[in-house]
């Protein structure tokens, strides 16, 4: 199902909207609106998609982003990451909102945090208010989940342990109180790597790229349930050389059918795969 963006009436009397040139207000507006954005203004966007959807060259649209100041940056890294800084602002908070804000902030790679963070500390900081948002971070590099989203997670629990439903769909097992004391959430990200089973070693090397670290087994699982089905997907595809076009493919069906919570999830579970030279060697990717 397709995201709705509204847009305020008063956009293009704002003075920082009636300053820009015509081009840039264009470009400007499609960074608020396009298919990729989440409710909190940072998300991940390709070079390549960014061009073909926008109609604009790279050179073009690095050069306009410029003049926006501190409004909105764009880092490459990590796949490229557009952060809108006065987007959750905007946002009329409720539960609702403030979990999403909460599941899209988690996902944000701690190198575009630090980014964000030599860019602009102010905006760093906004993006941690733990205040106003109630996101707690560990540190920069292991972003935690937030409060509200620890209430969805109290549905899988019972009286004397806690509900875990394996990846692959199998019976749910109970972990006591002694199992999560022993939990190593880089050892369970090792034991992915691990598998035979291809769509969870495709999980295991994001959350290894994200740097995930988990509370606890049912957190884990928790994770690894939201992916299962774009990480099946993909690992269905043809690995070779054209990789990334079958992965268009399949992306581009997905979008037209509607589907573009697993299109956007395959995509994102496919970008660390540029960055692992073992993985590409091993499944003959070029």
């Amino acid at each position: 199902m397709a995201k709705q963006r509204y847009v305020n009436t008063k956009f293009w009397s704002d003075g920082f909207i009636a300053g820009l040139d015509p081009l840039a207000r264009y470009l400007f507006l499609y960074f608020l609106t396009n298919e990729h954005t989440n409710i909190s203004g940072i998300y991940e966007l390709s070079r390549p998609a960014m061009e073909r959807e926008s109609g604009l060259d790279y050179t073009t649209i690095n050069n306009i982003v410029q003049g926006f100041d501190d409004r909105l940056y764009y880092f490459e890294e990590c796949g490229g990451w557009v952060c809108l800084r006065n987007f959750i602002k905007h946002q009329i908070m409720n539960q609702k909102v403030k979990v999403g804000i909460q599941k899209s902030l988690g996902l944000i790679p701690p190198q575009i945090l630090a980014k964000i963070k030599e860019k602009n500390e102010n905006f760093y900081n906004e993006i941690i208010d733990s205040d106003r948002l109630s996101i707690a971070y560990d540190s920069l590099s292991k972003p935690m989940i937030g409060s509200e989203l620890l209430k969805l997670e109290s549905k899988f629990k019972r009286k004397e342990g806690v509900v875990a439903t394996p990846p692959d769909g199998g019976d749910s097992t109970t972990h006591t109180d002694s199992d999560l004391e022993s939990f190593n959430p880089k050892a369970e990200i090792k034991k992915l790597y691990d598998s035979k089973k291809l769509h969870e070693r495709i999980i295991g090397l994001f959350l290894d790229h994200r740097n995930f670290v988990a509370r606890n087994q049912e957190h884990f699982n928790l994770e690894l349930r939201k992916h299962v089905r774009a990480a099946s997907s993909l690992a269905k595809l043809d690995y070779g050389p054209d990789f990334y076009g079958e992965l268009f493919k399949f992306t581009d069906v997905e979008l037209k059918k509607g589907n573009n919570p697993l299109a956007d999830d395959a995509v994102n579970l496919a970008t660390p795969l540029k960055y692992a030279e073992k993985f590409r060697s091993d499944n003959n990717i070029e």
